[in-house]
């Protein structure tokens, strides 16, 4: 069987939560509450799962080491620090986060006043951290799949949220997408 076919659910994942971005276009086709239903169909119930199936099929494939260590102490620090961040930014954002509706308000409190994208930023971490403490290349063409995808979906969700979210376009200029500001002499 081929090494690499844990790709197959990877890229439809990333396909159908890519597809969840467009809110706004789906909303104006099949109403607002189809529209929610839809976006919450393509990321929350087959898009994310499809992800999440894949890197674990990455994970378990038998593969040699690409460098001869491995870190689990340095890749379980960048998962724990990882998954906090995306468990706290999902309760920070309530239910916009797997059902995203036209009627979404801008948050920019908490770790959305740092950072747009805080989910994407720890979904990065973690990929990070699978890497360093499973370096095998299953695992990195499963990171090297996901980072340009995360990249990807932000452009594409700020679009639709410039749309539904009249004020994003000012919180765009004031908090960066991904990786926080760091202030002098800030208290």
């Amino acid at each position: 069987m081929d090494p690499y076919w844990f790709v197959v659910p990877l890229v439809a994942g990333v396909l159908l939560v890519g597809a969840s971005a467009f809110t706004t276009s789906i909303a104006r086709r099949w109403g607002a509450r189809n529209g929610t239903r839809i976006c919450a169909a393509l990321r929350t119930y087959t898009g994310m799962p499809l992800v999440i199936v894949g890197m674990v099929l990455a994970l378990v494939a038998p593969g040699s080491f690409l460098w001869p260590w491995n870190s689990i102490a340095l890749g379980g620090v960048l998962i724990v620090v990882g998954l906090t961040v995306f468990i706290w930014a999902h309760v920070q954002l309530g239910k916009p986060t797997g059902w995203p509706s036209v009627e979404d308000r801008l948050v920019d409190r908490g770790l959305y006043g740092a950072v747009r994208h805080p989910i994407y930023s720890a979904t990065v971490l973690i990929a990070l951290g699978l890497l360093v403490a499973h370096p095998t290349p299953n695992v990195a063409v499963g990171v090297a799949i996901l980072l340009p995808s995360l990249a990807a979906q932000a452009l594409l969700e700020e679009m639709d949220l410039k749309q539904r979210i009249p004020q994003y376009v000012h919180y765009m200029r004031r908090v960066p997408r991904f990786v926080p500001r760091l202030r002098r002499g800030a208290p």
